[in-house]
Order: structure tokens, then sequence, then C-alpha cells
């Protein structure tokens, strides 16, 4: 029943904060940003097509140019929650994400329940109605903890944390040999691993961590629990091969894959986003225990998220002073900490926990841990008072609080830009209200006596002050976090013009003379409907995934397994490379759309504004399967005017010019350039990087500046506009970062469309 009282007040904590911050159902705000919005929300309409039978499961045309998707399903949609997605309507997807992160956060405080009562049993401590108390509020606070929040919309990595209170579970009783502690330790490290094995992965290595120290300060039965731990973690790792398997051969050649040719393309083409590991000191880490304490450089510059409730720092720090808890096991505590707090702080050591690669992004995605870790020191600290006569000595309650206000003077002395004055001062109030309340519980608190009232009163106002805090912290974490998010109305608006666009696609493939389907007849398979040998691009897209979401063909994705050389081939023909993939643009050639098999563009002003291109080749010579080949074939060209010349050329056998280059004379001022075109037409520019080098430059013609160019933002084919034959155009290359030469030759040059047309 605990365990359901924590999942409850989980649902009724999450709620309120959503209708005060006026999020979906509750208002317009969603949580569709950063990859919630990116990525994730597009999956779960694949997830749903599939399930209606409208694209495929182990393979979709319409991720990108093509692509496999075990590797979607096993880092995205392994989870049981989005079966929620089968049964629910698109236009109320924003609002489904909202229930979907509620009831994960639930689970947490649910699992993390059961967790802390065995926890409770193991240490022989019956406070009664306390003690439901408190493990009631430290499960709250697991499931609102630093990490979790600021991960919420990291949806796929929820499940291996709310699975992992049941793994230790299980861990507890195998290595203490109890009886079905075996089955249970192996089947939830099977399912932990199924839900997500990346996050699970690192579970598994800060179990073993702690593990190894549990043999060396002798607790259980030293040697022989530590086997039976290494013998059940291999048995459930070995009861998931048939899933492990395919989902390492996914990973070959994605973006997680840094071997051979790959490294290859990343040294000499591709820009990385990856959020480099650094060193960090001790000290830099602790202003990020307190409520508030986001980041807003959080994804690629933050700290370790290890806030668990400014409120609960002093029951922690108790855990160390509390006599009844045995030396060894405080020992043992303190060093597991240590050992953690140094993966934070030790590069190598870092990128050991992430799988031996650097995160793209969100630096530190296993400080999970040390919030776990530091609520079960809390919950066993405030428990133990049963053979003390009903309380723990007020000098250690003072030593305790001492402690915890050094914490917060090296916070306030840090001078972190995330932590201000009014958050340093919301600290210390919540902090000095929490410790009363300890203080009260821990000197008063007797079971069975009159005096128990005054202590349980003393709980009840500590649980009010922790929902204080949980909620300061999660509400500054949305603030910052949702600031470009899409609003539910938005997201509702851009659905039904993307749908209305198809439906005009559809309708012109009809008058074509395309056999329709009979879904197609009856609008009801948005999928089948759109997967013809052509493709459709829109020209403001949603996100990078709407291809996928909407089941048609597209040029772009974005997701973690994202195949590298598919990347590498649209960077090749002149698309923008932001350094997690490559986006179509339609500032690229009419060649380029032709070859890509691009035959319709939406137009985002206006729901009935199709643009049909006339010159598109059949999308099939371009898919994943033919691009390994196809890259041989520009793999001689200098840029990408040549690569699309090449592959025009050989899809039409024939031996067109399709690109006239126009004479680029240096001008007077420093990188400036006299133009001329030597045909009448759209006139193209590109500059090849110096390697994988980015540069703070810009295009500038006649006088108006184009673009910035030469960075992840862009580098890529820029359209300077229709021009005819012998006009002069002053074209500038500004070098806003001072190095004082060009990365290349810059070339110009003009679009023969009657090459075109003749196809």
């Amino acid at each position: 029943m605990t365990a359901l009282y924590a999942f409850s007040f989980s649902l009724v904590l999450f709620l309120a904060l959503c209708l005060v911050l006026h999020i979906t159902p509750f208002g317009d705000r969603t949580f569709l940003y950063e990859d919630m919005k990116q990525q994730y929300v597009d999956f779960f309409s694949y997830y749903h097509n599939v399930w209606h039978g409208k694209d495929g499961f182990l393979y979709s045309e319409n991720c990108g140019l093509g692509a496999e998707m075990f590797g979607i399903w096993a880092y995205y949609l392994t989870s049981p929650f989005l079966l929620m997605f089968i049964f629910i309507p698109e236009q109320y997807y924003a609002t489904a994400v909202t229930f979907l992160i509620m009831l994960k956060m639930a689970s947490i405080a649910f699992c993390m329940s059961l967790f802390l009562s065995h926890v409770g049993r193991r240490a022989d401590e019956r406070c009664g109605f306390g003690s439901v108390l408190l493990n009631l509020q430290i499960s709250v606070a697991f499931a609102f903890c630093g990490w979790t929040v600021a991960n919420m919309t990291n949806i796929m990595w929820l499940d291996a944390v709310i699975m992992l209170p049941i793994v230790a579970m299980g861990f507890d009783k195998l290595i203490h040999h109890e009886k079905r502690g075996t089955l249970l330790y192996v089947l939830s490290v099977m399912v932990m691993i199924f839900v997500n094995y990346y996050i699970a992965a690192m579970v598994l290595i800060f179990l073993g961590v702690f593990a190894v120290l549990w043999v060396l300060f002798g607790k259980a039965d030293t040697l022989k629990g530590f086997g039976r731990f290494l013998i059940g973690s291999a048995i459930a790792i070995a009861l998931d091969v048939w899933f492990l398997v395919p989902t390492v051969m996914s990973l070959m050649g994605s973006n997680k894959d840094h071997s051979g040719p790959m490294m290859e393309a990343f040294q000499k083409y591709l820009p990385s986003s990856e959020a480099v590991g650094r060193y960090l000191s001790p000290l830099d880490v602790l202003p990020k225990l307190f409520t508030m304490s986001y980041d807003t450089m959080e994804i690629m510059d933050g700290m370790p998220n290890i806030y668990f409730g400014a409120v609960l720092i002093m029951p922690c720090v108790l855990f160390f002073l509390t006599s009844k808890i045995s030396v060894k096991v405080r020992a043992l505590f303190g060093s597991y900490l240590v050992i953690v707090l140094a993966f934070f702080c030790i590069k190598p050591l870092n990128t050991l926990a992430h799988g031996g690669t650097e995160a793209y992004g969100y630096l530190y995605r296993y400080s999970f841990v040390f919030s776990f870790v530091c609520l079960t020191m809390a919950y066993l600290a405030m428990c133990q008072r049963k053979n003390h006569q009903g309380k723990i000595h007020p000098g250690k309650i003072a030593i305790a609080g001492v402690i915890t206000l050094a914490l917060y003077g090296v916070a306030s002395l840090s001078h972190v830009r995330f932590l201000g004055g009014k958050v340093l001062f919301l600290n210390l109030l919540l902090i000095l209200a929490g410790g009363a309340a300890v203080v009260i519980w821990g000197c008063f608190y007797r079971e069975n006596e009159p005096v128990q009232k005054a202590g349980l009163t003393a709980l009840l106002v500590m649980g009010l002050v922790l929902a204080a805090d949980l909620s300061l912290n999660f509400i500054c974490v949305y603030r910052n976090s949702s600031m470009n998010g899409e609003t539910a109305s938005r997201n509702r608006m851009k659905c039904i013009q993307t749908e209305a666009a198809l439906r005009i696609i559809r309708d012109r493939e009809a008058e074509n003379g395309e056999v329709l389907t009979d879904s197609e007849k009856t609008g009801g398979s948005k999928a089948e409907a759109d997967n013809g040998n052509y493709r459709i691009e829109s020209l403001s897209p949603r996100t990078p995934n709407e291809s996928l979401h909407f089941g048609y063909r597209g040029t772009t994705t974005y997701n973690s397994l994202l195949k590298v050389e598919n990347r590498l081939f649209m960077y090749r023909l002149g698309f923008n490379d932001n350094g997690l993939y490559t986006m179509y643009d339609n500032w690229n050639t009419s060649c380029a759309d032709a070859i890509l098999g691009i035959k319709y563009h939406i137009n985002d002003s206006s729901t009935h504004n199709v643009i049909t291109n006339e010159y598109a080749l059949s999308a099939d010579l371009i898919t994943d399967k033919t691009i390994p080949g196809l890259m041989e074939i520009i793999e001689p060209a200098a840029n990408p005017f040549e690569a699309q010349e090449l592959l025009w050329n050989h899809f039409t056998d024939a031996e067109d010019e399709v690109f006239i280059k126009a004479t680029c004379e240096p001008a007077d001022g420093e990188f400036e350039f006299l133009v001329t075109p030597n045909l009448d037409g759209e006139l193209y520019f590109y500059m090849n990087r110096e390697g994988t080098n980015e540069r703070s430059l810009e295009i500038r013609l006649e006088g108006e500046s184009l673009c910035g160019y030469g960075n992840a933002s862009c580098q890529k084919v820029v359209d300077l506009g229709y021009h005819k034959a012998g006009e002069k155009l002053h074209l500038v290359i500004v070098d806003n970062d001072n190095l004082g030469y060009l990365p290349d030759e810059p070339v110009v040059v003009t679009e023969d469309l009657e090459i075109l047309k003749k196809k």
C-alpha cells in the first residue's frame, strides 16, 4: 500500500505542477521541447503507424533515405508505456506526452517505495506511521530528483531508472542468498536491459562497483555473494542475447560507431556535436546538490544532476553520524559516493561510464545513481531510533546541521551562474525549515508515547517543505528548458496543415493516372498513400523526422542510430550537417532535388501551396541500400556540384554538363570577388571546409548579407538568385574570425535547367 500511496502522491504533485505551469491538458504549454520535440514524438507516431500497418517494423522507407528500424525500436520504443499510442489519435499526442511522463515518474516513486520497504525490513527498523511517511517522501523525492526532471523528456531513459530500485532489491536478496533472490535479480536486470540497454549498462557498471566494495568491506558471504552477482548478471544478459546481438549490429556504421571508416568521415568531413568531457573538482559538483541549480548550459556544458531535495541533505549527512549503522556500512556507502564522484570528475572514467564514447549532450547520464544512494542513506538515517530510546543524540544532529550549512557555504562561494542570490536565499530557508523538522523528529519521536505527535507533526512539516523544494526545482527546470518548446495548438495546426498537403499530393497523383489503393481512396492510410517512388520535402518542417512522423518518403532524419554514411552522402551533395544530422534545404540545386527523387515540396505558408518538381527521377535510385555504391561514384568530386553532376549522368546514362562554372576573379578588397555568370539561370555558391575546421564567415552579394558560412549552422550550397550571363556581381566573404585566409577557393556555378528537362 505504501508504494501505491507514493505512486498516487507523485501523480497529484505532477498534475498540480502542470496546472501551475499551464501545461496541457491545463493550458497550451507542452513537454515538446529539446529531443522530445525533435525526435521522440515522431517515433511515437511511427510506433502508431506500425501497429496500424502503415509503416514497416524492421525497415522504413520513410526514415531519411530509408533505414533498418531494429535499432530505433531497441533504443527508443521498447517501453510498455508506449502501448497507449496505439489508441491515441495524433492530435492528442502533446497531451499524451504529458501523461506518459507523469506515469513514468510516478512509477519511479512506486518502485523506490518498494525498495525502501525492503531496506527497512533488512535493517529491522519498524517506525510505524513515521516510517510510512518517510518512505513516501523519499520515494517522491527520487521521482522528482534533479536527474529525472532534467531528463523527463528523454523519455526512453526513464524506464531503466524505474527498474533501478527493483534491481537493487534483487541484488540485495541475491547477495544474501535469500529465497527467490536470484530469480528477482535476473528477471529485473533482463527487463531493465530490454527497456533501455543504454542506461541499463550504466546501472550494471555502478552495481558492479558496489558489489566489489561489498566484498572489500566484508558484507554478506563476500566472495560467494559476489559470485552469485556475476552469475546472475551473466544469465540476465544471456537471456537478452536475442535482443542485444541485432542491437549491436544496428549500431555499426551509426553515430555511435567510431571505428575505421566512420572515424575517417568525422575527421575528414563531418563536424562533431559531442559534448566533450572534462576534468572537474569535487567542489564544482557540490552546488548541484541544491534546488533550482539547473544550468541553462546543461545539455552541452552542464554539471552532474545530483539534486535530490535540499531538505534531505541533512538526513543524508546524519547517516554517517548514526552509531546504530555499523561502521562498515557507513564506510561502504561513503566509499561508493566517493567513487561515483570520481566518475564525474575524471574524464576517462566519465567516458567509460558512457560506453567508451563521448556523449552527444548530457555529459553525466548516470548521475541518478548518486541521488539514489543519497536518498537510501537519508531513509536509513531517519529510521534509526528503535533501540535508542526514541531519539538521536542532539549533538550528532547539530554536527549534521553544521556540515549541511558548510556545503551550502561552498555552493554560495562558488559563484556559479545558476545559483543567484534569490535561489541561494530560498535554499537557506529550505535547509533551515527541513533541519528544524529533523531536530524535532530525531529528538522527540517515540513510538507508543504521547510525545510522538510532535515528531510526526515535524515529519509532516518536513514533507510539505520537501514538496515545495521539489516543486521549485521542477518549475525552474521546466521554464528554462521549454523556452523554445512547441505549444499544443501549434502542434495541432502543423499536423492539420501537413495532412491537408498530403491529401493534395495524393489527388495530384490520382489526376496523373496513378493507380490508387483502397486505403488511398478512403484516405485511411497516409503511409501507404505516400509511399510511391518519389519523395516529398517540407520547406519548413516541424522536426527533422517529419517524413517518418507523417509516413511519406523524405530525405532527412535525426536519431542516435542514424547511419554516418547517409549523413556523409547528403553532405557531399551540398546539404548542411550540424554535427547530428544532415538537413534538407531548398537552397540547393534543382539537380539535387531531381536525383533525390523529390517530386513535391510542401510550403508552410498555405495548406494548398504544394509545389511539383517536374525534374524528379525515381526515389528508388538513392536509398540507404544504394548509397555505398554511389559514394564510390562521387569520391573524385571536389565539390557538391561535381558530385551531383556525376550522379545525374550515372542515373541518366549521359555525359551532360549540368553546371556551368562562372568566372570568379579577385576584386580590390580582401576576399572580394567579381563574379560573372556564363549562362542565364540560377547561380549557386559553395566553399569547402578546411577538413572539419569550422569558420565564422559571412557571404555578401552586392552589399547584401545572405548568410553566415563555414560553421555547423551553414556549410552548404547557397542560392545566389537568378542572374543573366555576363552580369557583373560583387561577392564578398567576410572573415569574422580574423584568421586572414579562406578555407578553400569559392566555387560559383549556374545550373543548366535545359539539361534536366531532357530527361
